[in-house]
């Protein structure tokens, strides 16, 4: 055999071997992030708008600085929201309940 026939065959050994690592590596990587991320979600806090929070149990009110509370009626707990969050909630009911006077009975 040749030199070149043995390097031909080489380079085609190597090149196969570099191909077979590059996806060990990429199908390696895509595993890791996908367990990591399940990782991070399940360390995550459950998000505080699942749970719904009704008129029954939740009283509603707004400070002087236009800022919306959702005050807890059992311990007294309550969650601070921006000025614009309370607008906004307000101009929904407001136009709802605005609907609903013209509405023709």
């Amino acid at each position: 055999m040749k030199t070149t026939e043995i390097i031909s065959k080489l380079n085609k050994i190597v090149e196969k071997i570099g191909i077979l690592a590059a996806v060990c590596i990429i199908l390696s990587t895509g595993f890791t992030v996908g367990y990591y991320y399940n990782k991070l979600r399940e360390s995550m806090e459950p998000n505080s708008w699942k749970e719904v929070k009704t008129l029954q149990n939740t009283s509603v009110a707004i400070n002087e600085s236009g800022e919306l509370l959702l005050i807890d009626r059992k311990d007294g707990d309550f969650t601070i929201y921006e000025d614009k969050v309370g607008k906004t909630i307000f101009e929904m009911y407001a136009a709802k309940t605005y609907y609903k006077s013209i509405e023709k009975p």
